[in-house]
């Protein structure tokens, strides 16, 4: 039993001998991958909006980061001025997407840090964005800005929203490059929402639709935003009372939150889900002082359905 092992030893290790005598490792190696462009950047959430009550001491900060800096040649810094005031849906609500003006900002020309804990940093100032575009009437609450940057390599390689993959241009916290900052940044006013209970109805419903009330509704602060706020039943429970009243086979819960923006008095909701029957997308809403409400107005491309929400003061 020895001797045939050793035997078969012996004629394995010819094999193999044949077979990698003559293999070229060149050939056989996995191939050597040029660096991926690296340029992420993101707004300090402390520094991300315009206070429209003092604009000449308002600023935000943005922040610039690569792992290769010796890549980048130049970060173009372009601005696109949104004035929600210029247009007006049917229900007076102010349209949020009319561009006035597009600029470019500035150049970083300096080696951008390779240090995310410390970060290139570019300060921005509303006196510095109204000498670039010249708005006819002046920046006023509700406007807003979004930020979009092109990279130059030192190859000439030139690398924007128009040729970047969705696939590295992702979330700010893990992407590799960077297109433009997640949200807009906003013209606000020192908030006037107040935090607490309120009740809930959904008062402007489909035709034939169910009206639905519901009496403990909380409303909260969230984030680093002044003005950013998270409501528990954004619907008013509306979709619960559709699932029911047609059986629906999925049934949203009763309470589904969302958060929103109050924006000098101007409700805008964040995309909100249904539970289940599709997205949310703000139409607006109002914050009214004298009756402490306020309404949130969605739409439902899925389903082609408008949802106003009101939210009454305890």
């Amino acid at each position: 039993m020895k001797k045939t092992i050793f035997n078969f030893s012996v004629f394995l290790a010819c094999v193999v001998s044949v077979f990698t005598s003559c293999r070229n490792e060149d050939e056989i190696r996995f191939p050597d991958f040029a660096k991926g462009v690296s340029m992420r950047s993101w707004i300090e959430p402390t520094k991300s909006s315009f206070n429209s009550a003092d604009l000449s001491n308002s600023s935000i900060l943005l922040n610039f980061h690569s792992y290769y800096p010796e890549e980048i040649k130049s970060v173009a810094v372009r601005v696109i001025y949104v004035d929600s005031q210029r247009g007006k849906d049917s229900r007076n609500m102010p349209i949020p997407d009319t561009i006035y003006a597009e600029k470019t900002l500035t150049l970083l020309e300096s080696k951008l840090s390779k240090d995310r804990t410390k970060p290139s940093t570019l300060v921005v100032s509303p006196s510095e964005l109204e000498t670039l575009i010249n708005p006819k009437v002046g920046f006023g609450p509700g406007d807003f800005f979004i930020f979009k940057f092109t990279v130059t390599k030192t190859d000439g390689t030139v690398l924007s929203e128009s040729n970047v993959s969705p696939g590295i241009n992702a979330a700010n916290g893990t992407t590799s490059f960077t297109t433009k900052l997640l949200n807009p940044v906003y013209v606000a006013c020192p908030s006037v929402m107040k935090v607490g209970n309120y009740s809930g109805t959904a008062v402007d419903v489909p035709q034939s639709e169910p009206v639905a009330t519901i009496d403990d509704v909380v409303v909260t602060k969230v984030g680093v935003e002044p003005f950013r706020f998270r409501v528990s039943a954004w619907d008013a429970s509306w979709w619960n009372e559709l699932a029911i009243r047609y059986n629906l086979g999925t049934k949203p819960a009763e309470s589904i939150p969302a958060e929103f923006f109050e924006l000098c008095t101007t409700i805008l909701s964040q995309n909100a889900n249904s539970g289940g029957y599709g997205t949310h997308a703000a139409e607006g809403g109002k914050w009214d002082e004298a009756t402490n409400s306020f309404t949130m107005q969605t739409y439902n491309e899925f389903n082609d359905i408008y949802l106003i929400s009101e939210f009454v003061k305890k």
